[in-house]
Parts: structure tokens; C-alpha cells; sequence
């Protein structure tokens, strides 16, 4: 089964130190709530969520038609929280002036849909449970204060995940470039 998402891919530099601060080690209590840390070669920013039934060629169109011409925002990434089953650092953006609101319209064009949208990069996921609080509230006191190098993304990517093999694979399908 494949599914299609938009994101962005977080700068070499911005992994490379964020790769510097996420915890090597697990901590106690890790094993009871199942917690996997996502490896920095997956880490990235989802937009929208397109699900296994879309048509690669039809998001492509509706992607690009969409997100062409839209100003690259400047972003860091910063803090930590959590969502059920999710440990992520946040995301700021940078950009001054008029394009200050240049990631909420990007976000729009890339299909993030009606909900509230939070940026955020997901480093770890984890069961749900009882010992769930505590464990990933540590690791969100440890995070807390991370802010990572400003970068400024050169495209929005269409991938298709792959996970037919049990872990997720990601490929690029498309890549929509954006305005400097």
C-alpha cells in the first residue's frame, strides 16, 4: 500500500543538528510504550495528508497548479511537544515582511486541510499507556529549549510512502520549486 503526502525536507544543516540533539539513548520506561525513534533520513515537515486512493498523476496537477509561484518561507526548528502517540519538534518561521505568512500559505496550497495546522517534524512515536506521560514529558523537558539553524526550503515535495515492507519508504514523486 502507498499513500501520498506534501512536505518539506528540513535543510542538511537543520538535520545535522537536530540528529545532535535528539537523544541517542531510550529512556526508562521506553520499552513499556513501544517508543522508535523516526531515523533523520525520514524527518520532515508534513503539509497534507492525501491517503492510499489518490491518483499520483491527479495530486501532481493539483499540487503544482497550486503551490507554483508561492514565496519559500524561513524556518527553524524549535521546541518540543507531543500529540497522542507522537514526540515532535516544532517549527518557527522566520521570514520578515511581507512574506511573513508565507508558511500558513504554503501550508493551504499543500493540502493541510481544515484542522488547525501545527508544524511540527515527528522524531519518535510510541504506544499510548499509562507510562506514556511521563516518559515522553521527559523527553519533551529535554527538547524543550532546542532551537536548531534557520534555512530557507528550495521546494515542496509530493512523496509517496511505501509500506508494503513494515517500515515506511519514502520517494519523491514530485517537487514543486519555490519562489526565493
Amino acid at each position: 500500500m502507498a499513500r501520498l503526502f506534501s512536505a518539506i525536507v528540513p535543510s542538511p544543516e537543520a538535520v545535522a543538528d537536530l540528529a545532535e540533539h535528539v537523544p541517542g539513548h531510550l529512556p526508562d520506561g521506553a520499552a513499556e510504550i513501544k517508543l522508535r525513534w523516526t531515523p533523520p533520513d525520514r524527518w520532515h515537515l508534513t503539509f497534507g495528508f492525501f491517503g492510499d486512493d489518490d491518483s499520483e498523476q491527479r495530486r501532481t496537477k493539483w499540487l503544482h497548479r497550486r503551490a507554483t509561484g508561492l514565496r519559500a518561507p524561513t524556518l527553524r526548528l524549535a521546541g518540543a511537544g507531543s500529540f497522542p502517540g507522537v514526540l515532535w519538534i516544532g517549527v518557527v518561521e522566520e521570514t520578515a515582511g511581507e512574506s511573513a505568512d508565507a508558511m500558513r500559505k504554503l501550508a493551504v496550497a499543500a493540502g493541510a486541510g481544515r484542522r488547525p495546522y501545527r508544524p511540527h517534524l515527528t522524531v519518535a512515536r510510541y504506544q499510548r499507556g499509562q507510562h506514556a506521560k511521563r516518559v515522553i514529558g521527559g523527553l519533551v523537558d529535554q527538547l524543550a529549549d532546542y532551537r536548531g539553524p534557520a534555512w530557507t526550503p528550495s521546494d515542496l515535495v509530493l512523496f509517496r510512502s511505501d509500506l508494503s515492507s513494515g517500515s515506511p519508504v519514502y520517494a519523491a514523486v514530485h517537487r514543486v520549486e519555490l519562489d526565493a
